[in-house]
């Protein structure tokens, strides 16, 4: 378990809202998270709040995202703390998107899995 704090929210180019898995954008780098690329089992804490979360670490492009499970709202400018719990899966390339949206479906059932 691997805990970060204060991890400001950052906008993105929105591609996960599209695919109707949106994340927010964490400002930090991957060499700060010190973590393999992978989906995370994640807590994220907003204010006083707990959620669950999809926390993916992608080093090719370089990226930090969450998906909040369950969360609706805006984040923008503030900043979470996210305590990273277990590796769920490994990042894959996808050529079709439907497949894409059935990895990340699937990878959002194992998080929700992993916190029951």
């Amino acid at each position: 378990m691997k805990k970060i704090t204060k991890i400001k929210v950052v906008h993105g180019n929105k591609e996960a809202s599209k695919l109707g898995f949106p994340t927010a954008n964490l400002d930090i780098s991957i060499a700060d998270i010190n973590i393999d690329d992978g989906i995370y089992a994640s807590e994220v804490f907003i204010d006083d709040h707990r959620y669950i979360g999809a926390l993916v670490v992608m080093s090719n492009i370089p990226k930090v995202e969450v998906h909040i499970i369950d969360f609706n709202g805006i984040l923008y400018g503030r900043f979470l703390d996210i305590t990273i719990n277990a590796l769920v899966s490994d990042i894959q390339d996808f050529i079709d998107v439907e497949q894409m949206k059935l990895k990340i479906s699937d990878d959002v059932l194992k998080v929700k899995k992993y916190f029951k």
